[in-house]
């Protein structure tokens, strides 16, 4: 000690922390205040005192809550620190994954320079471009293929077989498709056709009108009851084969007419002539002409049955099928409606003109009925 001169200065005080974020300096503890209790207005002797007492308070309760005590007595982490040194290192991996990709594609823009220089020389970093230029970097395969000349060869064939057979694929579905439409042409044409003779026998046609892309063929009376004019409309259908069928939709009935027969004393001495029903596959205009006699029956089964009850005087009876009144004083007359090919054709009789007359007849009344209307 003596050797030590006086004027040498010796200090015990320790070295000055070289960390300028402690936590215990003046300025860390001021940002501490400010942050955790808003500044040192709510801040008084008192209020730190009852703190400090509840402190030792609460450590005094027992061993087992000790450990969570000293937790409470430490002082809290700076918040404010841990978000910026988080930040920091986010903002590290961000600058570091940023450089990657400009690595990366550089790389691969000076490997693709050398093939096609404008593309990829748009995506070089100019640093890059004047340092190493363009095309100064290549690839090649290392390992030569093994598909063989022969092989080559074999692919070739298939491939040209693939083609081959899909022409031929392409080939049959054109032929097919004209086929195809050559029949369909000719069912329309036959369709038309059958169309056209109906249309110049007299027959209306025109389009449904709940189905405007469907003609059909009114065959009714217009001066007919309105109940029977609306039934006086058939569409007119196209079968697979080109042919008409017609369509009368719900309101479709069997083929019909109004028999007229002459008893005498119970014995039937002659009969109107009953037509034969028209067969499916006939004509069109045959079809429509039945479904005109038919609806043409009904209208006059309709109305003689509506007559008859008006006509008790006169010995007309009318309880259900047939309708009955005296032609003189030994010959009735019945008339009754009867479907067309049901009953079998009655035998020639004495009174079959009279009973035919009559039938023409009340046809006739019908029909001037629906002249006067």
């Amino acid at each position: 000690m003596a050797s030590i001169p006086n004027e040498f200065p010796i200090s015990l005080k320790s070295w000055p922390s070289s960390n300028s974020n402690d936590s215990t300096s003046l300025p860390g503890l001021i940002q501490r205040i400010n942050f955790e209790r808003g500044g040192f207005r709510d801040i008084s002797e008192e209020s730190l005192r009852q703190e400090i007492a509840e402190a030792e308070a609460e450590s005094s309760n027992g061993e087992e809550d000790g450990s969570s005590e000293e937790g409470d007595g430490e002082e809290e982490p700076d918040r404010m620190k841990e978000l910026m040194t988080a930040r920091d290192e986010m903002l590290v991996q961000l600058e570091a994954a940023h450089h990657g990709a400009a690595f990366a594609l550089d790389f691969v823009s000076l490997l693709l320079s050398k093939d096609t220089p404008v593309q990829a020389g748009s995506s070089m970093t100019p640093q890059l471009r004047e340092m190493v230029g363009t095309g100064t970097l290549g690839a090649d395969k290392i390992q030569a293929s093994r598909v063989t000349d022969t092989q080559k060869e074999n692919n070739k064939r298939v491939a040209k077989g693939w083609k081959i057979q899909n022409l031929n694929k392409t080939v049959d579905t054109i032929l097919e498709s004209a086929t195809r439409l050559e029949k369909e042409m000719e069912t329309e044409t036959k369709y038309w056709e059958q169309v056209l003779a109906v249309s110049e026998n007299g027959w209306a046609v025109c389009r449904l009108p709940n189905e405007k892309h469907t003609l059909g063929v009114r065959f009714g009376f217009s001066e007919a009851a309105p109940a029977f004019k609306n039934q006086s409309l058939a569409a007119l259908r196209r079968n697979p084969d080109g042919t008409i069928s017609l369509d009368q939709g719900v309101l479709s009935t069997e083929p019909q007419c109004v028999r007229v027969r002459v008893q005498v004393d119970g014995i039937n001495t002659g009969s109107s002539i009953i037509p034969r029903p028209v067969p499916e596959d006939a004509p069109i205009e045959s079809l429509i002409l039945q479904a005109r006699n038919t609806i043409f029956s009904t209208e006059l089964w309709q109305e003689l049955s509506r007559e008859a009850r008006t006509l008790g005087a006169f010995n007309v009876r009318y309880k259900g099928d047939p309708l009955t009144f005296p032609l003189d004083s030994e010959r009735t007359i019945l008339l009754d409606p009867v479907i067309l090919g049901d009953s079998a054709p009655s035998p020639p009789g004495p009174d079959d003109s009279t009973a035919e007359g009559l039938a023409i007849a009340l046809n006739l009344l019908l029909a001037y009925s629906h002249r006067q209307n």
